[in-house]
């Protein structure tokens, strides 16, 4: 009996299986690569070293000492950065002075504010998107029917040869169980 239980769960898991990779395929999503910044150098990246390992201690600890320890490395972190950045885009910039494009925009790239797209978004954008997604799930939600599945060889196993309709068949199968 118990082997009948597993053929039908088989089959409705393999027909689930099917209809969600015709609805929703698998997709790879592959990691977005991280941003390398150019004027991260040995010295700082052997700071931020220092820096995490004292605050792991300090979290463990919670001593007051090792908090103002970590307090000085993040400060020691943070001239560090801002030295090795100065240093980069000034060698930059100093390298490029005859090329006045590449240096108006690494000037820019300083001073300007970041550029962001949709930083702000409405409630009518809000509502479009909502309702975008919903006619979405609607719609596949119609296109798609679900017919259970029962393998001839199992209706034939449970009842003899085929001398009824095949509905009596799954309603006898279904009353076995």
């Amino acid at each position: 009996m118990s082997h009948v239980i597993d053929l039908l769960v088989n089959s409705f898991n393999n027909l689930c299986l099917s209809t969600l990779d015709s609805v929703a395929p698998v997709k790879i999503r592959t990691k977005p690569t991280s941003t390398v910044f150019l004027w991260f150098n040995d010295n700082t990246r052997s700071l931020k070293s220092e820096v995490r390992k004292a605050e792991c201690k300090w979290k463990t600890n919670k001593l007051k000492v090792h908090y103002e320890y970590l307090k000085t490395l993040m400060k020691n972190y943070n001239v560090a950065v801002k030295d090795a950045r100065a240093t980069y885009f000034s060698n930059l910039i100093s390298q490029n002075a005859h090329r006045s494009k590449i240096s108006f925009g690494t000037l820019e790239r300083i001073v300007g504010p970041p550029t962001n797209i949709n930083s702000h978004a409405s409630s009518d954008l809000c509502e479009q998107f909502k309702t975008f997604f919903t006619e979405k799930i609607v719609n596949i939600r119609s296109q798609t029917v679900i017919r259970p599945t029962i393998h001839l060889s199992l209706i034939c196993h449970l009842t003899g040869p085929l001398k009824f309709h095949p509905y009596v068949l799954l309603v006898q199968c279904c009353s076995l169980l």
